[in-house]
């Protein structure tokens, strides 16, 4: 068990730290320094500076990091305690709000004694922080950059639709139009332009080409599709499991029950990924309509009289435990998969 909890609250250019002695068999933890710190290497070796000083030389092994996933912000300083051979515990910034109850009122330096805190009740519970494969965090960014340009380009479309449809065209509004126009055409170029560059970085990797040919096999798996489930899943191996996607994307149902009247309808939670959901929703009104087996699936749901919701929410479920399965299994789609492999199953028990 770790001696000391460090509590960090990372912003863009700073960050806060408190570091806290931790007294086992009590609840209490004696806060041994607060401090705020610039967020670059500079400010990290000042901290490393004077944490060796409060705690006494404390041995590596018994300190604990732990920071609020912010997206970006902290990765720098994670790699860096990473580098150094600290134990860096890199959580849910939800998770952590979540655990501390009905509170008012915040700052900076209250959030980072709440992380030590956090990281002193749930130890137990530690995840250390790894760093993420280069290949699959440029495989993020060029995912992310592509879905910008798709957003401006919707934008300009938007633009040029209502210059068309609500003002008289004149000099001035042909102008406007033809910039739009002009402007749709650069985005469509740049967009392809990126999804090479996303093809290409995918074909050097062939850990994450293999998956992604066994995922993209499935009629109705696009790029886009293919590409964010493997960005999301760190190319399926921190996500391992059909069921434990579908809870992560939002699309996993969930009983509400509590003693004899509480008892709700299956639904599913609103802590998910949108973007993922999004994306796969697309897939799987795809998926519907040009997949011979979903279609066939799809329209039994319907026959039964199942909402379109329901049925296009069953299809996502469906869609991600053929991807798991191809992946566990290390081959490509084909028609009737799952009763085939049901069938393998059989034979080899």
């Amino acid at each position: 068990m770790k001696k000391f909890s460090i509590g960090i609250d990372v912003s863009k250019e700073k960050f806060d730290l408190t570091a806290k002695r931790v007294h086992y068999g009590t609840e209490l933890s004696e806060i041994l320094h607060y401090g705020v710190y610039e967020n670059k290497p500079s400010g990290f070796r000042k901290m490393l500076k004077v944490l060796e000083r409060v705690t006494g030389r404390a041995d590596k092994s018994e300190l604990l990091f732990c920071l609020e996933t912010t997206g970006a912000y902290e990765l720098h300083l994670c790699n860096y305690l990473y580098a150094k051979g600290f134990d860096v515990w890199r959580e849910s910034a939800l998770q952590i709000k979540l655990s501390n109850g009905v509170t008012k009122g915040k700052n900076d330096q209250v959030d980072s004694d709440r992380i030590a805190d956090y990281a002193i009740r749930h130890m137990d519970k530690m995840v250390t922080y790894e760093p993420e494969d280069e290949k699959l965090r440029t495989l993020k960014s060029l995912f992310l950059f592509r879905d910008r340009l798709v957003t401006e380009k919707k934008s300009k479309q938007t633009s040029s639709q209502e210059i068309k449809c609500t003002h008289v065209m004149n000099d001035e509004m042909r102008w406007m139009q033809l910039r739009a126009q002009q402007d749709i055409a650069r985005l469509n170029k740049e967009i392809k332009e990126c999804e090479e560059h996303i093809r290409r970085l995918i074909a050097s990797c062939e850990e994450i080409e293999k998956n992604f040919k066994h995922v993209n096999s499935i009629k109705g798996m696009g790029l886009v599709t293919t590409t964010l489930l493997i960005i999301c899943t760190h190319n399926f191996s921190s996500i391992t499991s059909a069921r434990q996607a579908s809870s992560y994307c939002g699309v996993a149902p969930f009983y509400v029950q509590s003693g004899s009247s509480v008892s709700y309808k299956r639904n599913v939670s609103h802590y998910s990924n949108p973007q993922l959901k999004a994306i796969l929703t697309q897939a799987a009104c795809i998926a519907a309509r040009y997949n011979e087996d979903i279609a066939i699936y799809y329209n039994r749901l319907k026959e039964k009289g199942k909402p379109t919701g329901v049925c296009i929410n069953n299809v996502r479920n469906k869609l991600l435990r053929i991807a798991f399965s191809l992946v566990q299994n290390d081959c490509d789609y084909e028609e009737q998969h799952e009763w085939k492999r049901s069938q393998i199953l059989k034979e080899a028990a």
